[in-house]
């Protein structure tokens, strides 16, 4: 009964509902008959795994199949679900800031894309890092801060401004 109640992937605790039985219970009869849910082997390998000190290795992700996890602070993580989740941050984080900087280009209101939307620093002097630019992940604080010295403009007003071929529409808070 433990094995098919294993097979449907439910969790010990799951089980336990299931089987009106705490989990301490479901663990013991699972130790004691060597049954193990899909995620305890995955956490077993992801501990082995860190026993070796190992920064990656193969292993089945629920949602992309059998593929490369890579090690992290917390334990072995799909290295494609990390992917997804740090390009979802991003583009959260962008769309946050564009919301606040007014949602739309300065210069002839341009609204329909975010990914035509960049970030013009006013100073170049005081520029620290590239807003919504690719490459590391800043804090929403430190994203804000550097957004605060930038307006809004679309890809083409943005490329004539820096190419000199139009001047800033804005320059004031």
């Amino acid at each position: 009964m433990l094995e098919d109640l294993i097979a449907e992937g439910l969790s010990v605790r799951e089980i336990g509902d299931r089987l009106g039985r705490t989990h301490a219970s479901v663990r013991y009869w699972m130790a004691k008959h060597g049954l193990v849910t899909p995620r305890g082997s995955l956490w077993r390998a992801s501990h082995a795994a860190r026993q070796e000190v190992a920064s990656t290795r193969r292993g089945v992700c629920p949602r992309h199949g059998e593929v490369r996890f890579v090690r992290r602070d917390t334990g072995f993580r799909c290295e494609q679900c990390r992917s997804e989740a740090v390009t979802k941050r991003r583009r959260d984080l962008k769309r946050r800031l564009v919301e606040e900087a007014g949602g739309r280009c300065v210069a002839c209101g341009y609204d329909r894309c975010i990914a035509a939307l960049h970030f013009h620093h006013l100073d170049p002097a005081t520029k620290l890092f590239a807003v919504a630019g690719a490459g590391i992940t800043r804090s929403l604080a430190a994203s804000r801060a550097e957004a605060a010295k930038c307006i809004l403009l679309c890809a083409n007003c943005h490329a004539e401004v820096e190419a000199g071929a139009r001047e800033v529409p804005f320059t004031g808070a």
